[in-house]
């Protein structure tokens, strides 16, 4: 997807029209912002909004109910609440692209060699790619587990409690969304869901291509969207985390990458469901 981005929708890395990285990002004009926002903005509203409407509103849905991780239906209020901030998280990511492409261009930041220039240089590229969840997921441990409180509310440390201020203010917004969807996946405050795409940045030193932070953004994007759309099957709604919206201070990280396990703060308990009504 995102060498589709780099390669098909602008021309790569020569003529006026190539990827802004490339050259065109020398300077901020309207053309190639405009482009970059416009597509992720797309992207994010058919692939969620696609998505949530064959879950929850399509001919299929009393067929698929019953692979529903919470049985219960969100209130069509949380889905305009989480689209709206999923659009914002969008810019957000849409800025951090734009801002990497300024630094590409003008220098500031190498865009290594092309892909194909040599066999070590794509199999160099390719490892990043591969591996990218497993790099990625230890961000998304540590900003997630610190806009958690750090103590206990009556634990008197003389410390400031940062990741209880961060909660109220900033990651409680996410929490919103109790029963998510896959709208739900990026409903972030800004300053959110810029750190969480920020995980982009990690192989940026390592003189990667473009298309591996680029790789990285879409992954986090289409990774919260399908990993919260709250259904077994067809979805991919991933459990772990849904046990996270249920329960709050546990599972911060990911299944794959057991450092809730190593650190004490994982937890499998179900997930809460409606109370049958007596015939």
């Amino acid at each position: 997807m995102a060498l589709g981005c780099i390669y098909l929708l602008f021309d790569g890395k020569d003529g006026e029209n190539a990827y802004p990285a490339f050259g065109p990002a020398k300077t901020f004009e309207f053309g190639w912002v405009s482009h970059i926002f416009l597509r992720n903005m797309l992207a994010a509203w058919f692939i969620c909004g696609s998505w949530d409407w064959f879950l929850y509103f399509s001919p299929l849905k009393e067929k698929l109910h019953k692979y529903k991780l919470n049985q219960r239906y969100p209130p069509w209020r949380q889905f305009k609440h989480d689209a709206f901030y999923t659009t914002t998280a969008t810019w957000m990511g849409s800025i951090l692209e734009c801002g990497m492409c300024h630094l590409w261009a003008t220098g500031v930041l190498s865009t290594g060699p092309e892909l194909t220039s040599s066999p070590s240089v794509f199999i160099y590229n390719v490892l990043f790619a591969v591996t990218m969840t497993h790099w990625r997921i230890p961000h998304f441990w540590a900003i997630h587990r610190g806009m958690h409180p750090w103590f206990k509310k009556d634990d008197k440390r003389g410390l400031p409690d940062v990741g209880r201020f961060l909660y109220k203010h900033v990651h409680a917004l996410h929490h919103k969304s109790y029963n998510p969807t896959a709208f739900s996946g990026t409903n972030m405050h800004p300053v959110e869901s810029f750190m969480y795409f920020c995980a982009a940045l990690i192989a940026v030193p390592f003189g990667t291509h473009p298309a591996v932070f680029l790789g990285c953004v879409v992954d986090c994007a289409v990774g919260a969207w399908l990993g919260h759309d709250g259904f077994q099957w067809p979805g991919s709604g991933d459990y772990f985390h849904q046990l996270h919206h249920a329960h709050f201070e546990c599972n911060y990280g990911a299944m794959h990458i057991p450092i809730d396990k190593w650190l004490g703060t994982y937890a499998d308990k179900p997930i809460p469901q409606p109370a049958k009504k007596a015939k």
